[in-house]
């Protein structure tokens, strides 16, 4: 079990980082190569990306208990993954306050959608990895 949620922890804070940084670097490209961080902002990010990680990757854990019905599986992980972001999201200064409840409450279901737009990609290339294994094996008893 260890070696799962170590192997959970590692996926989770490595797509985090991943994707913080291509985040990073369309913002630096449409600054005109200006990024502008103060009092350990990025710091704070890079250690927020590692909580979100793990807060969407420890959780994912829960998709190895086949007794539990797969629609309350989504709902923990994604429940779990979700708050964690949004509270270091707001920590960390993801979401901008100064806008208003308009620019918050686009912030935060652009946060979740791009959340659910990644597990599905990951979904699907799950799906698309058994598909082979199961042409494989159909292939083999044939």
């Amino acid at each position: 079990m260890v070696k799962k949620v170590l192997k959970s922890s590692f996926i989770g804070t490595g797509a985090a980082v991943i994707i913080s940084s291509i985040v990073m670097m369309i913002i630096d490209i449409a600054n005109g190569g200006s990024l502008d961080f103060q009092n350990y902002q990025y710091t704070k990010m890079f250690f927020g990306d590692l909580i979100v990680g793990l807060g969407f990757g420890i959780p994912s854990l829960i998709y190895e208990n086949e007794n539990i019905p797969y629609p309350i599986q989504i709902v923990f992980h994604m429940g779990i993954g979700c708050a964690v972001m949004l509270v270091v999201a707001f920590s960390v200064g993801w979401i901008p306050s100064g806008g208003g409840a308009p620019v918050i409450i686009l912030s935060v279901a652009g946060e979740i959608a791009v959340a659910f737009l990644i597990r599905k990609v990951i979904l699907l290339h799950y799906k698309k990895e058994a598909e082979q294994i199961n042409r494989k094996l159909k292939a083999k008893h044939e």
